[in-house]
């Protein structure tokens, strides 16, 4: 985060993406326990994240793997 005082990092478990904090601690501290700070549906891909410079919103770009095959046979 701008302030320093946590780190950002995005965790897909189970297909669930969410977005989470780590407090940073001055070495000798003990470790405070990550925050989950959003989630987000099922399936959907957060290709990048950001927090804003105030801290109070996230903004994302998000969406689904789509692929397609084509089988083009018999090409002469």
């Amino acid at each position: 985060t701008k302030d320093g005082k946590n780190i950002i990092y995005a965790v897909y478990k189970d297909e669930v993406p969410s977005i989470w904090a780590q407090p940073v601690r001055p070495s000798g501290v003990p470790a405070a326990p990550p925050k989950r700070i959003a989630s987000f549906p099922a399936e959907t891909r957060v290709w990048a994240a950001t927090i804003s410079p105030d801290g109070k919103q996230i903004l994302y770009s998000s969406g689904r793997d789509v692929t397609d095959a084509v089988l083009i046979s018999h090409f002469h």
